[in-house]
């Protein structure tokens, strides 16, 4: 099986699909001796996927300096990039390229390839200027995270924009950037702080220079260019990292008393256009910044925007995007500091609440799950009903659902993995007919949350289901196979259900089934899209799509019908070992 960069690489040779043989040739030599320059690298550079520059042939220098590039013509217009280590890069006709040849591919001037007669591209390269420094921490001295991000672009001309490059700091915060032309350069960087989680230097430019976004505009910045000249290094490139503020806030509803995702965006004063998100840490408190020292807004709004109300820290409303700043209190953030403010309460903008019964004793039934979501089309690994919330039954059955956010909402509970047949609102039974209730067609009654925001009253009653449950093994070797995707298809449409999981011993339980007839597919591919498979009890089999019948001919022997309510067990899939069959050249 390909995968899917495969898949994209092969399609962007289609879209520069050759039409005639083409000869390229030269030589490379050093610029100033004309010396033959040996093991330089020559690339055609033509427009691929979706026109985003790809080198479609290379040829390396030998001794002498010379190369020949047999190639296919391209019918869109080619560069021409010659690079080499320690040189700065070239097009065929002397313009300037960064050491990556697809960067030059827009400055570069093009040429057709064709086979009436070979194209000569002479080219002289000089030796290429180097940057080279240190990344530190100013208060400690020690480098930053590996995940610094350095970058240099070219400033002296608007035409030489694309000589620009981007590195990474080494462990001790070391950084050098090599086959550069001479010239003049802005120097960024930013970095994370080692061995702090979720933690950011304020961002940096050359020579002493910080900004958030906020107090300070990173675009805006006075920046000082470094000069260097051709073939020369420049090795005293040290830069000092300041760390940055925080502010960390929660978002509470006042309905269940849990904290909310949201996302919280820190402002200057009066001034939403400058602005820094911040991000959700693991126990619910949102983390802006990094920040300059000074005054700011705080706006907290919910991922769920038609579930909870956004706010301005601490109280004030926010109904535009962005918030009206008008009267808006301000915090104050000192430097470096990490201020934890006190938790924002919201009232859920809009609720369902109802209760759970038995549907053979109408006792309430606890703990049982209630979802609001909604029916998704088939995608890989996502179709069929997808909740948005889920709420718990208390010991007397009932619940109350908050925290959806889409405008059609579906109702249903969520208990056939204990053994329940579930239903959605309003008296839809999850049946195989409607693939337990993953059908696109699902005849659900959708609230409208706008005409009653808070309904009550959504009730239901649910019955005990069938189960099939057994193991999941290889054959041959009979040992168990793990995290296999096993799911129920209903012999009368073919279509499977949404799968469960075998555990690491190779068990899995199919429950809340209605009585009917089944087949068992089992599947290492959780997608189920062109997923190879196994029918209980061996019968190869695949499914193509989500919304295909499963592709193999079961026949009657191949048919589990449970009673009502009952239960088939000790059921035994063979699937092959595809370790044993493809050993390392599987490709899930």
């Amino acid at each position: 099986m390909r995968s899917l960069f495969a898949a994209v690489v092969s399609l962007a040779a289609v879209v520069a699909a050759p039409v005639h043989a083409a000869v390229v040739q030269g030589k490379v030599v050093e610029a100033g001796t004309n010396t033959p320059l040996a093991g330089a690298t020559v690339s055609v550079v033509a427009p691929g996927f979706f026109f985003l520059p790809v080198v479609v042939a290379s040829a390396q220098t030998g001794a002498d300096g010379r190369y020949t590039i047999d190639t296919d013509a391209i019918a869109n217009p080619v560069a021409i990039v010659t690079t080499a280590p320690g040189f700065a890069g070239r097009s065929h006709v002397g313009e300037r390229c960064p050491a990556e040849p697809i960067f030059c591919y827009q400055a570069a001037t093009k040429v057709t390839l064709s086979n009436a007669a070979p194209l000569t591209a002479d080219v002289a390269l000089g030796h290429a200027a180097r940057i080279r420094g240190t990344l530190r921490d100013r208060a400690t001295g020690a480098p930053p995270a590996p995940d610094a991000y350095i970058q240099i672009r070219h400033v002296g001309s608007p035409a030489l924009m694309h000589l620009a490059a981007t590195s990474t700091a080494a462990a001790d915060g070391s950084f050098e950037f090599g086959d550069l032309h001479g010239g003049t350069y802005e120097f960024r960087a930013s970095a994370s702080v080692a061995n702090v989680s979720d933690r950011r230097y304020l961002s940096y430019a050359w020579p002493d220079l910080h900004c958030d976004g906020v107090q300070v505009s990173c675009d805006t910045l006075a920046t000082q260019p470094l000069v260097v000249a051709d073939g020369a290094l420049l090795d005293d490139v040290d830069a000092e990292l300041r760390t940055g503020a925080y502010v960390r806030v929660r978002m509470i509803s006042d309905g269940n008393g849990s904290w909310i995702q949201h996302s919280a965006v820190a402002s200057a004063p009066a001034d939403a256009s400058h602005r820094i998100d911040g991000f959700i840490e693991a126990d619910g408190y949102s983390a802006t910044g990094p920040l300059l020292p000074g005054a700011i807004n705080l706006h907290v709004r919910p991922y769920a925007t038609l579930a909870y109300p956004a706010k301005i820290y601490p109280n004030l409303p926010c109904n535009t995007d962005p918030c009206d700043l008008s009267g808006a209190p301000t915090i104050d953030v000192a430097a470096g500091a990490t201020v934890t403010l006190n938790d924002i309460h919201v009232a859920p903008l809009r609720t369902a609440s109802g209760r759970v019964t038995d549907q053979a004793t109408g006792l309430p039934i606890a703990n049982a799950t209630v979802a609001a979501g909604a029916l998704v089309p088939p995608t890989f690994g996502l179709w069929g009903f997808v909740a948005e919330a889920t709420a718990q039954t208390d010991a007397d059955g009932r619940y109350v659902l908050e925290g959806f956010g889409s405008e059609d909402v579906a109702l249903v509970t969520r208990q056939a993995g204990s053994g329940w047949i579930d239903r959605g609102w309003s008296d839809v039974e999850c049946s195989g007919a409607n693939r337990f209730c993953n059908d696109a067609a699902t005849p659900f009654t959708l609230l409208d949350f706008f005409a009653q925001p808070h309904p009550a009253g959504i009730d239901f009653a649910i019955a005990r289901g069938a189960t099939l449950s057994g193991r999941v093994v290889f054959a041959g070797s009979g040992a168990p196979a793990a995290n296999y995707a096993v799911a129920a298809v209903p012999a009368s449409h073919g279509l499977a259900g949404k799968p469960v999981f075998t555990d690491a011993q190779g068990n899995f339980s199919v429950g809340g089934l209605t009585p009917e007839s089944y087949f068992l597919f089992a599947s290492p591919h959780a997608a189920f899209a062109n997923s190879p498979g196994t029918i209980w009890p061996s019968l190869p089999c695949s499914v193509l799509w989500i919304d295909s019948p499963i592709d193999c001919a079961p026949t009657a022997s191949h048919r589990l019908t449970p009673a009502a309510g009952g239960s088939i067990g000790d059921l035994t899939i063979v699937v092959p070992d595809l370790d044993a069959i493809f050993g390392d050249g599987f490709e899930p």
